[in-house]
């Protein structure tokens, strides 16, 4: 599958003024409980060209661990976020959650880092795989500050 998502810098093309995307996120409904600083919350507000892709990416998880205690144990049900309206962290550059286009996980186990192999998250868990199979970009695989908490529909090259 050729990688659909917008190659860095072509992210206001395809997504929209980040000003004016909150107003056409929609819900995804995980098939898992999800839950967002301990509460269990509802679904992933996500840009409307990532419905499919996201919904794809959140069944694959499922059909792999097949019940909710393993998605607890492996982590994926702890939601981060996705939608803000903020800049990368320590930049002035707009983020992909300002577009509706990123989405966090386990937050508190994924801390950003210079390691590359600090975190829960690992090229090999599911959910990663997952994603990219999907054609969204790891956090992990970032080269200086990794941040393996974070997905992001956007190509690098």
């Amino acid at each position: 599958m050729s990688n659909p998502w917008p190659l860095v810098g072509h992210e206001r093309l395809f997504y929209g003024d980040p000003a004016k995307v909150e107003a056409k996120l929609v819900l995804v409904v995980p098939p898992f409980k999800i839950y967002y600083e301990g509460i269990q919350t509802k679904g992933i507000r996500i840009h409307p060209k990532l419905v499919d892709s996201l919904k794809a990416v959140l069944h694959e998880v499922m059909e792999y661990y097949q019940t909710q205690q393993a998605i607890d144990v492996n982590h994926v049900s702890n939601y981060s976020g996705s939608y803000a309206a903020r800049p990368i962290r320590g930049s002035t550059k707009t983020s992909m959650h300002a577009y509706g286009a990123a989405i966090d996980f386990d937050a508190e186990h994924n801390q950003m880092t210079q390691s590359k192999t600090a975190g829960f998250f690992k090229a090999e868990h599911p959910l990663v795989k997952a994603f990219k199979v999907q054609g969204w970009f790891w956090g992990g695989d970032y080269k200086n500050r990794r941040d393996p908490m974070h997905f992001e529909a956007l190509r690098y090259k």
